[in-house]
């Protein structure tokens, strides 16, 4: 393995000089589906520093996401609810439109919960412009900040709780 030093020479190390400069025509490394850019051409360049700084080399493996079910706690999610009520949340069934979502996967970490908290009416579709121009609306800056409210008195309640946090304990050890 080549030193830094023989690596870099006078110069700062760039992509092109590790990876070798694509040939004309072909796509930088970055685009060759080995890691999306640039949030994973950073990860990699990360890597590759430390592997140059220990003489050892690193292997990035992306394989295709996955987004499991949420793994639900009903203690927390019933403190959750009271505390909608209190601030005049609607509450409503889910209508299957909020997309992908990782906290699935958190949710076998630690126990979570996902309340949804709508800013524009149900016909709306995500990633539209009108939702968009929502986030920076009365209601979309009300529901925010009803949000936050939801989100700081469930975890005031958690920890001022010990019933509940004992409830949600129990309930998140247990096997599904």
């Amino acid at each position: 393995m080549k030193s830094n030093a023989e690596l870099a020479g006078s110069k700062p190390l760039s992509w092109p000089d590790l990876l070798g400069a694509p040939k004309s025509g072909q796509p930088s490394p970055c685009w060759l589906n080995m890691m999306p850019c640039p949030g994973w051409a950073m990860a990699a360049a990360i890597s590759l520093g430390a592997a140059l700084a220990t003489g050892t080399k690193y292997k990035i493996e992306v394989g295709q996401p996955t987004f499991d079910p949420i793994k639900r706690n009903l203690p927390l999610e019933e403190a959750a609810r009271v505390n909608m009520e209190a601030l005049g949340i609607p509450l409503s069934k889910d209508d299957g439109r909020r997309g992908s979502s990782d906290i699935g996967n958190l949710s076998y970490y630690l126990p979570a919960i996902h309340p949804s908290l709508a800013i524009v009416d149900p016909e709306v579709p995500g990633h539209s412009q009108t939702f968009a121009e929502a986030t920076m609306s009365p209601r979309g800056r009300e529901t925010l900040l009803k949000a936050a409210k939801l989100l700081a008195m469930t975890g005031y309640d958690y920890l001022t709780s010990a019933e509940l946090r004992e409830k949600v304990r129990e309930t998140f050890q247990k096997k599904e």
